[in-house]
Order: structure tokens, then C-alpha cells, then sequence
């Protein structure tokens, strides 16, 4: 019953959103919104993301940029307001929180997206790093960048979570041999010294938010 409501929630929003912009409400600003957890600090150990805070720097000359957080209550606020304090982030306009009223963070984002509308934001864009959510969003009709770090991003994420590496054979095969007069790159299985292993991604924890 509560994704129903929620579902019904989350169209009055956005019909309430188009309603004050057919009136002459909105949008006024150029807006993005970048989801805390995922793009700005890992999921787990809240440890700072280095790119994503390069994007936020980069995104706060030009654009109002919202901060969207997976979760609310003072211990959660108070952990957030400290991890932008450490890294001193203060260029945003606001941190917009969950809605306490679900636990699902899929609707989570849709509602805070257009509460961002709501409130005549245009809102351009949001950076995202959960694929449901990304998906959520683009199904109510909002642009995303889907933000996804090699070693960070939980495993399950990845688009090429549960395949696997492709073998060297099966490369070959895929691809076809190497044609006359070009030089064949080195088997893995041959190259002196051997390659690295590939670099792990840090597991899913018990505290991350999934929608």
C-alpha cells in the first residue's frame, strides 16, 4: 500500500509542479542536483569520492546545485554536515533530506526532484550513482548523469556485475584474428611481467541504501 501512495504522491507533485509553470511560476533557475551518497562519499565508510567532488566544484560556478541525501533524522544530518565540513563543501544552496514518510529511496529521489520543481527550480539535471533511482528519475521525465567510479561504486551496481571477465579466447573469437601486417597484442597469459589483477570495488555494506 505504501508504494502505492507514494506513487500517488509523487504525481501530485508533478502536476503541481506544472500547474505553477503554466502560471508563469517557474522554472527560475538553472539547477543540478548531485545525490550525496554514491557520487560525493562511498556508501560504506562515507570515504570522500575525489571526482565526484571535482564535479561538484566544477558544477557550482555555473549552476544552483542541491545536495540530495538517502536518508533524515539529527544523527544522519549531523553526519552529513560533518563530512561537509571535512571536506569543505559549502558551495551548494541546500541539502534536501529524505522524506520520512518512505523508505523507498527511488521515490525518495523522485520526490526531491520535484520538490526542487515544485519550488520553480529548473532543474537540469540530476547526478546520480543508484541505477534504480536513475532509472526512477527517468521514467517521471528527469535528465540524469549516472555517475559510476571504477573502484567505487557498489558491485552490484556495475553493468557488468555477475559476467565476469571475457577470456582471451573468447576475444579473439568475437573479434577475429589479427589481420596480416598488424602485430598482435600479447596473450595475458604470456605477457612478461604478467598483468595486475584487476582492481576490486569495494562490497555492498550493511549501510547501503538501495531503492
Amino acid at each position: 500500500m505504501r508504494g502505492t501512495a507514494d506513487s500517488k504522491r509523487t504525481r501530485r507533485l508533478l502536476r503541481d509542479c506544472a500547474a505553477n509553470q503554466a502560471n508563469g511560476l517557474g522554472p527560475m533557475n538553472s539547477t543540478i542536483a548531485i545525490a550525496i551518497d554514491g557520487v560525493l562519499r562511498h556508501h560504506v565508510d562515507s570515504a570522500p569520492i575525489a571526482e565526484g567532488i571535482r564535479l561538484y566544484h566544477a558544477l557550482t560556478p555555473v549552476f544552483d546545485v542541491v545536495l540530495l541525501a538517502d536518508s533524515h533524522g539529527a544523527r544522519y544530518e549531523a553526519t552529513i554536515d560533518a563530512f561537509l565540513d571535512r571536506e569543505q563543501l559549502h558551495e551548494h544552496g541546500r541539502v534536501l533530506y529524505a522524506d520520512p514518510n518512505t523508505d523507498d529511496l527511488a521515490t525518495v529521489r523522485v520526490l526531491q526532484a520535484s520538490g526542487l520543481r515544485l519550488g520553480c527550480a529548473a532543474l537540469d539535471c540530476v547526478l546520480e550513482a543508484n541505477p534504480v533511482c536513475s532509472a526512477e528519475l527517468l521514467a517521471y521525465g528527469f535528465h540524469v548523469l549516472h555517475f559510476l567510479h571504477a573502484q567505487h561504486t557498489r558491485r552490484d551496481w556495475r553493468p557488468d556485475y555477475g559476467r565476469g571477465s571475457t577470456s582471451w579466447e573468447t576475444l579473439i573469437g568475437k573479434h577475429g584474428a589479427p589481420q596480416a601486417g598488424h602485430r598482435a597484442p600479447a596473450s595475458p597469459a604470456s605477457a612478461v611481467p604478467s598483468a595486475p589483477p584487476r582492481r576490486g570495488t569495494h562490497p555492498a555494506g550493511p549501510g547501503s541504501a538501495v531503492g
